[in-house]
């Protein structure tokens, strides 16, 4: 898989199992939870209006930051 991944102009990033400090999705979700709680009245119509908001105001610097957490 990590060769098709490669042929195909990917990187492919092989990190440890239940290691989330390690992961930059888990960094990226975190934020993005982070902003939904704060601007939503936690029903679901609330939560879908805000989830696309939430995921864009993410910030790329934050997701490529090395060592957090660690």
């Amino acid at each position: 898989m990590e060769q098709s991944i490669i042929e195909r102009g990917h990187k492919c990033l092989l990190l440890p199992k239940f290691h989330c400090e390690l992961n930059a999705i888990e960094r990226f979700w975190g934020q993005a939870k982070v902003y939904s709680r704060a601007y939503t009245n936690f029903m679901l119509p609330g939560l879908r209006s805000i989830l696309d908001p939430a995921l864009d105001l993410v910030s790329t610097d934050l997701i490529f930051q090395k060592g957090v957490g660690v």
